[in-house]
Order: structure tokens, then C-alpha cells, then sequence
């Protein structure tokens, strides 16, 4: 009777291995690196290399972002305020608030800490510069200036182009979050569970043991 019993074990376990060799399908025809439906899977090593190019030119980004923000903001900022309205210099730090928000979608923190860097050392050196006339391109006060924002614009740009940066570091970190890789990542791992709970031939093999 003991050997009937292993008998029908062994013939339960053979049944349970053919089902998962007729699930999984031939693999003689596989190339390496090829799914059961043909599709050729990525290479770590390609990975990494894309993943290490776009680092790099994502820092040459926010590199260039940031000078020209700084650069184009300190050139733009006493637009208007002759007559009060100061749209250059609401412009110039939406264009600095645009960088850094970048920079933190792209480096987190380390990335607005750079951008701040650079930009401010920009505009710190050009307002301490004069024009190709002697002007300087950044007055911070003079008598010939009347109005509220013309007296000003110089000393609300200067400290305006910092404290802009240092807001984007406190603001929530999913803001910046990339929604499409995070739905990605969530879908594949949903479908990983579903296919392994709803595999006949696990569920037929586990039965068995």
C-alpha cells in the first residue's frame, strides 16, 4: 500500500511539471534575452548608459537654464517700472521660479542648490558691472527715480532671484514627482502579482505538495 501511495505521488508531481513545461512553452527557440512572446528584453548595460547620458546633459541643463534665467531676468527686470507697472520685473523672477522648478524635478535639492549657485553669482556679477554706455544694468537707487517700483526694482530682483529658489526647496516633494514613471512602476507590479496568483500551473502545483 506505501508503494501505491508513492506510486501516485510521483505520477501527481510528473502531471504538475508537464503543466508548468506546457504553460511556460517550448524554450528551445528562445534566443537569449528573448520573452516567451518574442520581445527582446532591455540590457543592463544599456540601461546604465542611458541612465548615465541623461544625467549628464540634465546637469548641462539646469547649468545653462540657470545662467540664462539669470542673465535674461537681470536684463528684463526694470521693464515697467518707470510707470508703475513692473511686468518686466515679474517676468524675470517667474523665469528664475521656472529653472529651479525644473532643477528640482530633475536633481531634488542638490539641483535647485545648484541652479541657486550659479544664478545668483551671475547676477551678483553682472549688477556689480557697467553696460557698454557706463550705465550700470542694475541701479539700485538714484534720485532720477520717482516711483515706487523704478527706486526698488534693483534691490526686489537681487533678493526676489534668491528667495524664489528657496521657496521651490520647501514645497512638497511629489509636486515634482514624474506621475508617468510612478504609474508605470505601480501598473507592472499589479500585473506581476495578477499573473503569478492567476497561473493555473502554480496554483495546480501547490495543491499538489
Amino acid at each position: 500500500m506505501g508503494e501505491d501511495r508513492q506510486t501516485n505521488d510521483r505520477a501527481a508531481e510528473n502531471t504538475a511539471v508537464a503543466s508548468v513545461a506546457a504553460v511556460d512553452g517550448p524554450r528551445e527557440g528562445r534566443r537569449h534575452g528573448e520573452t516567451r512572446d518574442g520581445a527582446r528584453r532591455a540590457h543592463p548595460g544599456s540601461l546604465a548608459t542611458h541612465s548615465h547620458a541623461y544625467a549628464v546633459w540634465s546637469w548641462i541643463g539646469i547649468a545653462l537654464f540657470s545662467l540664462s534665467g539669470a542673465l535674461i531676468g537681470t536684463l528684463l527686470h526694470r521693464a515697467g517700472a518707470d510707470r508703475s507697472i513692473p511686468w518686466g520685473l515679474v517676468l524675470a523672477l517667474l523665469l528664475v521660479f521656472a529653472c529651479a522648478c525644473w532643477a528640482r524635478h530633475a536633481h531634488g535639492v542638490i539641483g535647485v542648490a545648484v541652479n541657486l549657485l550659479l544664478s545668483s553669482t551671475l547676477i551678483w556679477i553682472v549688477s556689480s558691472s557697467y553696460g557698454p554706455g557706463g550705465d550700470i544694468l542694475v541701479p539700485i537707487s538714484s534720485t532720477a527715480f520717482v516711483t515706487f517700483w523704478s527706486q526698488n526694482a534693483g534691490y526686489i530682483w537681487i533678493l526676489g532671484a534668491t528667495l524664489v529658489q528657496l521657496l521651490v526647496l520647501v514645497l512638497p516633494r511629489r509636486w515634482f514627482a514624474d506621475p508617468s514613471s510612478s504609474s508605470r512602476a505601480s501598473s507592472a507590479e499589479r500585473d506581476g502579482f495578477a499573473a503569478k496568483s492567476s497561473s493555473p500551473s502554480v496554483t495546480r502545483y501547490d495543491s499538489l505538495r
